[in-house]
C-alpha cells in the first residue's frame, strides 16, 4: 500500500488517463478521489459515474450507444471517474473508443468541453484470457494502471482499519466505543474478507451497534467475521440476490438494528437509546433519516 500511495502521488500531477484495478470493496472510488486531490485539477469538479450508464444514451437514428453530454459537462475541466468499465457491452466499448478519440482531440484545447483527467476502474483484469474486452482498448486503458490489492493480501492493515472505522462510527453517532477488546482481533485476522475493506467497515459498524461495552468483543461480531458456521454463507462474486445487496448498505444495517431494539423495548425510545449506548437525540436523528420505519410507540413511554 505504501508503494501504491507513493506511485499515485508521483503520477497524479501529470495524469490525464488511468485505470484503477481491484476487486469490489478495495476502495477504487477512494483511490480516484486521492488521485484527484493530488493532481492539478484538485479544485475542479470530481464527477463519479458508472461507466455502463455513461455510455447508455441512444445516438439518434443510428441506434448506437452514445455518452452522456450532461455528465460530461459537469466534469468539464476536472476529473471524470468512470467506474466498472469491465461491464461495458461490445457496442459500448466501440463508443468508448470514439470517446477517447474525442478526448485526445479536445482535452487540452482552449475552452474544451472534456474533463482534464479521466480515471476508469475495473473489478477484473481487462487483459485476462477469455474476457470479452477489446485488446486495443485494454492496452490504452492499462497504459497507466494502479492495482488495489484485496484485504486478504494485506492482513496487517486490518487492526488499523478496524480502529479507524470504530472511531469514525463513534464520532458520527456519539456512542462511546473505544476499540477492539481482548480476543477480537484473532477472528478478524482469520476471516478471508471476500468483500474487502468495505465489508470490514460494515462489520465494524454492526459490531459497534451490537456492543453494550466500550470495547468490541468477539460476541459482538457478526456471524461471518466471528467464524460461526451457522452464519450467512459466503456467496461467489456477483451471486448476491437483491436482499443480500441491500444488507451491504451501512445505513440499512443501522436502521435494521435500531428497529429490532425498538421492537424489543416495545417502542420505548428512551430504553432503546440506553440499550444502544447512544443519546435519545442521536436515536431521533437516526429515525428521522429517509427510509426509516419506526415501530408503533406508546406515547406514554416517549
Amino acid at each position: 500500500m505504501r508503494q501504491l500511495i507513493t506511485q499515485m502521488q508521483r503520477v497524479a500531477p501529470h495524469l490525464t488517463l488511468a485505470t484503477l484495478e481491484g476487486e469490489e470493496g478495495t476502495g477504487r472510488s477512494l483511490a480516484a478521489r486521492a488521485l484527484h486531490a493530488a493532481g492539478p485539477v484538485a479544485t475542479s469538479p470530481f464527477i463519479p459515474w458508472p461507466a455502463p450508464h455513461f455510455f447508455a444514451f441512444n445516438r439518434g437514428q443510428s441506434g448506437r450507444d452514445d455518452w452522456s453530454e450532461a455528465v460530461l459537462s459537469q466534469a468539464r475541466g476536472g476529473m471524470l471517474f468512470l467506474d466498472r468499465v469491465h461491464q461495458l457491452t461490445t457496442a459500448q466499448q466501440e463508443t468508448l473508443v470514439d470517446f477517447l478519440h474525442c478526448f485526445d482531440d479536445q482535452a487540452h484545447a482552449p475552452g474544451g468541453l472534456f474533463p482534464a483527467q479521466i480515471v476508469f476502474s475495473t473489478g477484473v483484469t481487462l487483459r485476462q484470457p477469455g474476457f470479452a474486452f477489446r485488446d486495443d482498448l485494454a492496452s490504452r486503458l492499462c497504459a497507466v494502471r494502479f492495482r488495489l490489492p484485496p484485504l486478504i493480501e494485506r492482513r496487517e492493515d486490518i487492526p488499523l482499519l478496524a480502529q479507524l472505522f470504530i472511531q469514525r462510527f463513534a464520532r458520527r453517532y456519539g456512542k462511546a466505543v473505544r476499540g477492539l477488546g481482548p480476543g477480537t482481533i484473532t477472528p478478524l485476522l482469520r476471516y478471508p474478507w471476500p468483500g474487502n475493506v468495505r465489508e470490514l467497515e460494515e462489520t465494524m459498524t454492526a459490531a459497534c451497534l451490537a456492543t453494550e461495552s466500550q470495547w468490541i468483543r468477539p460476541i459482538d461480531l457478526p456471524s461471518m467475521a466471528a467464524g460461526n458456521p451457522h452464519g450467512r454463507s459466503l456467496a461467489a462474486p456477483g451471486s448476491c440476490d437483491v436482499k443480500a445487496e441491500a444488507d451491504l448498505d451501512l445505513d440499512s444495517a443501522i436502521r435494521g438494528h435500531v428497529a429490532r431494539v425498538l421492537q424489543r423495548t416495545r417502542g420505548n425510545k428512551l430504553r432503546a437509546a440506553q440499550l444502544l449506548g447512544i443519546s435519545r437525540s442521536t436515536l431521533y436523528r437516526i429515525l428521522a433519516a429517509p427510509g426509516n420505519e419506526v415501530p408503533a410507540t406508546d406515547p406514554a413511554v416517549l
